[in-house]
C-alpha cells in the first residue's frame, strides 16, 4: 500500500499539488450526538441557552474558527482560502443532534479535513454544553463523579482505548450514583456517538 504522505525515502511529507488545477471544491461531514433526553428537554426549555451562552450559536463559531485552522492543527495539510463555512445543527430526535459542516474552496486540493475539523469542534462544544448542564442537576452527586461521568462519555464519543476501562472504573467507583446517569455509561458504548466521514466531494 502507498500512503501520499510518506515520500520514496519513507520520510512523512507534504502532499505536492502544483500540478492540479484549482476547481471549485465541496466536503461535507456530519454526526449525530446523543445527549438524552433529558438535557435535549432542558436546553429546549431554556431556548438553547446556558450559563456559559447560546449552546448551537457557540458550536456553529467554534467549528467555523477549527476550520480555518485546520493547516495549524494538523501537520500535513495545507494552507487553503476557505470560501464558505455552514455548519446546521438540529435535532434529530429527542436525545440526539445532528451537526453538518460543509466546507467551499476554490484550489488545488479538497477540503475533506477541514469538514471534519468543524464538526468535531461543534461536538466538543456541545459536550461543554453537557456538562454545564450535568453541573446544574440536583442529586446528582458531587463533582468528581460528574467529572468522571463525562470524560467516560466523552472517551466513548471519541472513540478512545481506554473507554471501556473508564466506564467499568465509573460503575465500581460510584454504585450509588443516580441510575439515569449510570445507564448514560452502560449504553454509551452503543449509542453516545455515531460518526460519518466526509460523505460527499466535487472533483
Amino acid at each position: 500500500m502507498e500512503f501520499t504522505h510518506i515520500d520514496k525515502d519513507q520520510k512523512p511529507t507534504m502532499v505536492d499539488v502544483s500540478s492540479k488545477a484549482i476547481t471549485e471544491r465541496i466536503a461535507v461531514a456530519e454526526s449525530v450526538v446523543f445527549l438524552g433526553s433529558e438535557i435535549m428537554a432542558a436546553f429546549g426549555n431554556s431556548g438553547w441557552s446556558s450559563k456559559k451562552g447560546p449552546i448551537l450559536d457557540t458550536a456553529i463559531i467554534a467549528g467555523t474558527m477549527a476550520a480555518k485552522k485546520t493547516s495549524e492543527l494538523i501537520p500535513f495539510c495545507h494552507g487553503l482560502n476557505l470560501k464558505s463555512v455552514k455548519l446546521r445543527i438540529a435535532p434529530v430526535d429527542d436525545a440526539r443532534l445532528r451537526i453538518e459542516a460543509r466546507v467551499k474552496v476554490l484550489d488545488q486540493t479538497g477540503v475533506e479535513m477541514e469538514a471534519l475539523t468543524a464538526v468535531s469542534a461543534a461536538q466538543d462544544a456541545e459536550f461543554t454544553a453537557r456538562a454545564a448542564f450535568l453541573a446544574t442537576v440536583p442529586d446528582a452527586g458531587d463533582l468528581v463523579p460528574r467529572l468522571h461521568l463525562e470524560r467516560t462519555l466523552h472517551a466513548f464519543a471519541t472513540a478512545r482505548d481506554d473507554a471501556s476501562e473508564l466506564a467499568e472504573s465509573f460503575l465500581a467507583t460510584y454504585p450509588d450514583y443516580p441510575e439515569a446517569y449510570r445507564a448514560h455509561v452502560a449504553l454509551a458504548e452503543f449509542a453516545a456517538f455515531d460518526f460519518f466521514p466526509a460523505k460527499h466531494q466535487s472533483a
